[in-house]
């Protein structure tokens, strides 16, 4: 009798696969993509409206940048171009050259169960001039770009991702000002890897 996989973090009492694809650790790749807001030192980040989270792809664990994130943000800048200039394609292959992992390991989700759970690759991707990817606007499907005021307005496991993303890079800009913080502690969702 094949043993199933059981959740090396905390149990949540549930068994099998849940509404995840596959039994033990389900890979998925998830980018931060963030650029200086329209207001003064305010910060956008790109998110699905539905869920108010980053956006998400399975993955393999090497694989921290998809094809389907990079087509996204392509699309979104070049719109229907067929042949985008040769100095826009560079900046915004700089931008995803310059991803910093923030995050790789288990994800505290409440997708996960006692034998199936999801495992990240976390990546900030930030546009410092604000001149690249503020072309981006024609995003598919759900995905838009909001203005951080308040760490809180991010849901969990994301809040904290998204601080690491932010301060990862020195707060991204001398001019760009931290969201405000939460009111009470949040509970540090994600453990680190080794």
């Amino acid at each position: 009798t094949q043993t199933c996989p059981r959740n090396p973090d905390t149990l949540s009492g549930l068994s099998g696969r849940g509404v995840l694809p596959r039994l033990g650790p389900n890979h998925i790749a998830v980018s931060i993509v963030t650029r200086p807001g329209r207001e003064s030192f305010s910060l956008e980040v790109l998110l699905d409206s539905v869920t108010g989270c980053p956006p998400e792809t399975t993955c393999t664990m090497d694989e921290p940048l998809t094809q389907q994130i990079r087509d996204t943000i392509e699309k979104g800048i070049f719109g229907s171009e067929s042949t985008p200039t040769e100095k826009i394609s560079r900046k915004v292959a700089k931008i995803f050259n310059q991803g910093i992992l923030v995050y790789r390991g288990l994800l505290d989700s409440e997708k996960n169960t006692d034998n199936s759970w999801l495992e990240a690759l976390v990546t900030s991707y930030h546009d410092y001039s604000g001149k690249v990817l503020s072309n981006c606007q024609s995003l598919p499907g759900s995905l838009t770009w909001k203005t951080i005021e308040a760490w809180s307005e991010v849901p969990e496991p994301y809040r904290d991702l998204l601080k690491q993303a932010f301060y990862s890079r020195n707060g991204y800009h001398r001019n760009l000002r931290s969201p405000s913080p939460v009111e009470t502690q949040p509970t540090i969702p994600c453990r680190m890897g080794s």
